[in-house]
């Protein structure tokens, strides 16, 4: 009778310690997928920017909506323009008493080494792009990226390309609705917002359907 106990309770620790392996084992292998899955997402984030900056680069006024689809483990996608260097007292990203601050995006900006960053409560991964600036001071942009995108929009210049957010500010959009109700629309269209400058006829065609011209 004993016997038979003692090799009962064998069995079942044994059986607990196969189980607590595979247990182990599976955690182990799902940690390493998920990384290999992050790491293919991140490669083919970068190419796929590369390529974007690359077909518009030289077609000036051409703009591109650009969509980064990342994984869950990232909340922002964020931008920098490296042919500025930043001043940690005016650049909230590089300012340790901001919210905004990150000490990877600074270090990566002021050595001119990236300028392209997902973020996430516990990592960062960055890479660079070249010919790329961002559109106003300070110089950085920020998207939350939800529901596992952020989108932005690249614009070509000919020599370099604009990276902004998706989408027109309130002052942009208030300058397309002057120009579409102006009493010369046509012109208003077109030379008024040159001589503007914040915001193009493509652009208030695009985002708002005004000065369809």
């Amino acid at each position: 009778m004993k016997k038979a106990q003692t090799q009962q309770i064998f069995i079942y620790i044994t059986a607990i310690i196969v189980f607590s392996l595979i247990l182990i084992y599976g955690f182990n292998a799902i940690k390493t997928l998920s990384a290999k899955t992050e790491d293919v997402v991140f490669i083919q984030i970068e190419k796929d920017m590369k390529s974007s900056v690359k077909s518009i680069l030289y077609d000036y006024g051409s703009i591109e909506k650009k969509e980064i689809s990342a994984t869950t483990q990232f909340t922002k996608f964020c931008i920098v323009d490296t042919t500025i260097t930043p001043n940690p007292s005016s650049t909230a990203v590089c300012n340790p008493s901001s919210d905004e601050y990150n000490l990877l995006v600074c270090d990566g900006w002021q050595d001119k080494s990236e300028n392209m960053f997902l973020i996430g409560p516990s990592k960062t991964k960055s890479f660079m792009i070249d010919d790329i600036k961002v559109t106003d001071p300070p110089a950085f942009l920020c998207i939350p990226i939800l529901g596992g995108k952020a989108t932005i929009k690249l614009e070509g210049k000919g020599n370099h390309v604009l990276v902004s957010e998706w989408g027109l500010t309130d002052i942009q959009k208030m300058i397309c609705e002057e120009a579409e109700n102006s009493a010369d629309r046509e012109l208003s269209c077109t030379s008024g917002l040159d001589i503007i400058g914040k915001v193009t006829k493509d652009e208030c065609c695009m985002f708002e359907q005004l000065c369809c011209i």
